[in-house]
Formats: C-alpha cells, structure tokens, sequence
C-alpha cells in the first residue's frame, strides 16, 4: 500500500534511521583525477539537471545527476554506494 510506505518513510525521516536507497543525487566532482565530494539528494531528475546548470554556471568543479545507490538519512545522502544511471 502507497499510504503506508510513504507513513513508514516519514517515520524514518523523524527517527534519522539510516538506510540504503536507490535516490536521484546531483554529484560534485572536483580534482584531477575527478574525486566526489559533495552530493545532494534531488526529488526529481528535472530538479536535478535544473540544479546541475546554475551549479555549472557559477563554479569550475564537475557535476552530473544520476540515480544512485546510496545510505540516506534523515532525507540526505550520507554515502554513495553506486552509480545506476547517470542523466543528461
């Protein structure tokens, strides 16, 4: 049931329960060779590619967007475990 699974998300939230989740994330890269450093959890893949274009407009690190595999907590990534699928 929908209702439920996002009732048990909420409550994880509230409770900062660590867990691993498949979430779209804009990536911030920097260094050579590339290094992440920085990523923030985006609700949505447009979000995210809106995201990525101010980003790049006003830095010279590298960003991208992808769907990732990763340890969330309290509604923010804490690690990456993965890259699934990267968006352009």
């Amino acid at each position: 049931d929908l209702a439920v699974t996002e009732k048990v998300q909420k409550i994880e939230e509230i409770a900062d329960i660590e867990k691993e989740s498949t979430v779209i994330g804009l990536m911030m890269y920097i260094g050579n060779p590339l290094e992440l450093k920085e990523h923030l959890m985006m609700s949505s893949k447009s979000k995210c590619l809106e995201n990525k274009e101010i980003a790049e407009s006003s830095s010279s690190a590298y960003y991208e967007c992808a769907e990732v595999n990763a340890v969330v907590k309290g509604g923010k990534i804490i690690s990456v475990i993965e890259e699934i699928k990267i968006f352009e």
